[in-house]
């Protein structure tokens, strides 16, 4: 049962490895192919273990007295000649242990067919074998424990190290165990204390055992476990990219409140100050042309024409600063956009259970935008689906048109907007339970007119809510 048990958890070691492309790797190489020697090794021992039962003591040669015990031979016939490969099983066991120790090694450094004659041989190179592979796999075992010891002190907190750390004690107690088990026979079976060896041969096999048992579940316990870290990790890489986005988001949203509110503020200069400052100017000026304008008069006047002038001339700095803004609209896809933004809210709407379903258009959309703009614009509206949208709901984003328009829609099954308040939505600092206070609608409002766009809402309480963004296809394309 423990050798079953062992090579299942090697199997499953090594499709662990090629699944997650670890082979790729020059450490994790070399541990995979010492997983299939291992295999390779407890199929040679639990076949040799079966042929024992085959082979009579008759079939041995010689006495087990003294120097007599190295000189036995063994008398072999049929399937029992596999008998004499199955004993040399360290020929497979010594290699596994060795490219494990190499693989640690790796690892650190990166841190830091069978004739049916009968047949006399002799046993003295099975004996040989199993006695020097016994002292080079303690050797091994315990060096690979020493290299897993130092890798689990570079980073205590790495799963993957503690792993290898109680994976490399589990082989330390098996090598100790078995080697030891196989170098006692030798001794105390020439030296007559064979009696001595029967009564500690059953202890010796049950805690090679033992620790098969070990190995396997540490083995299967860490797998479990380095899976679920590999995907928390794969969640936090995802959440610091979606942070990214949104910090990012939130700084075009920054930068185009600022642009608004200086547009706002050169064209109300604009508006309320250049026709009074000229009217004065004029006024004043009118009043000179007369001959009587007492000297006083006439001096203030001319410093009012004067002020009024530079009024005016603030004016013009206004509208010059207007027009030499530098247009931000290139000519994009507007599929592109709208993946660009799926994927900053898809995993939002996969915690949340809403299913997002994206069915874009076939060809390229394109129109002249300021993607940032239009990626706000966007966000803001998938944002509020998901927030009105209960677990189990779905969000379909469709994008389709024609040589005169392009149509973005955005739906949602949520719980609707109340037909009262459907105009009110893209008002500036208007709230309800589904729209939390804020500028995100009418912003959106604002960046799609400036896209000579429109927009529609089609809403029912309790069935959902849909966002159709209109925009025209009649722009120049912009180098």
């Amino acid at each position: 049962m423990g050798h079953i048990f062992f090579i299942a958890s090697c199997i499953f070691i090594i499709w662990v490895i090629v699944h997650y492309d670890l082979y790729s790797e020059k450490g994790w190489k070399y541990i995979l192919i010492s997983e299939i020697f291992f295999i390779l090794w407890n199929v040679d021992t639990f076949i040799g273990h079966i042929i024992e039962f085959w082979i009579e003591p008759s079939h041995i040669i010689g006495s087990k007295e003294g120097w007599d015990y190295f000189r036995r031979m063994i008398m072999l016939d049929g399937k029992e000649y596999l008998y004499y490969i199955t004993k040399t099983d360290h020929i497979w066991f010594v290699p596994a242990m060795m490219l494990f120790f190499i693989g640690l090694r790796e690892h650190l450094k990166k841190e830091k067919d069978l004739s049916s004659a009968s047949v006399i041989l002799p046993l003295l190179p099975i004996i040989l074998i199993d006695t020097i592979g016994s002292f080079i796999t303690m050797v091994i075992s315990i060096l690979a424990f020493s290299t897993a010891l130092k890798l689990y002190r570079t980073d205590r907190d790495n799963t993957l190290w503690n792993y290898i750390l109680w994976l490399s004690s589990a082989y330390v107690v098996f090598s100790l165990s078995r080697s030891m088990g196989h170098i006692l026979q030798r001794i105390l079976v020439p030296m007559g204390y064979e009696h001595i060896w029967r009564y500690i041969e059953p202890y010796s096999g049950s805690l090679n055992t033992f620790t098969f048992i070990v190995i396997g579940s540490v083995s299967l316990f860490f797998f479990r476990a380095y899976t679920t870290y590999l995907k928390i990790s794969g969640d936090k890489k995802r959440i610091e990219a979606i942070n990214a986005d949104l910090t990012e988001l939130n700084q075009e949203l920054e930068t185009m409140v600022a642009e608004r509110t200086m547009s706002l503020m050169a064209l109300t200069v604009a508006d309320k100050v250049r026709n009074p400052a000229a009217v004065i100017g004029w006024t004043c000026k009118r009043i000179l042309e007369k001959e009587d304008v007492p000297e006083r008069l006439g001096e203030n006047l001319r410093d009012v024409i004067d002020e009024s002038e530079k009024l005016e001339s603030i004016v013009k700095d206004f509208d010059a600063l207007l027009k030499s803004k530098q247009s931000m609209f290139r000519y994009e896809d507007i599929n592109e956009i709208v993946k660009s933004v799926i994927s900053v809210v898809e995993k939002e709407a996969d915690e949340k259970g809403i299913r997002l379903s994206v069915n874009l258009s076939d060809h390229p959309l394109k129109i002249n935008t300021q993607k940032n703009l239009l990626r706000t614009a966007i966000f803001h509206i998938i944002r509020n689906a998901i927030e009105a949208t209960p677990a189990g709901g779905m969000i379909t984003v469709t994008t389709d048109g024609d040589n005169e328009r392009i149509i973005l829609s955005i739906s949602d099954t949520g719980s609707g907007i109340p037909t009262e308040d459907i105009e009110k939505i893209f008002d500036p600092f208007f709230s309800t339970k589904i729209f939390r206070f804020g500028i995100g609608l009418p912003l959106v409002k604002q960046i799609v007119s400036e896209h000579l766009g429109e927009i529609k809402v089609q809403s029912e309480v309790g069935k959902g809510t849909r966002f159709k963004l209109i925009f025209p296809v009649r722009w120049i394309e912009k180098k």
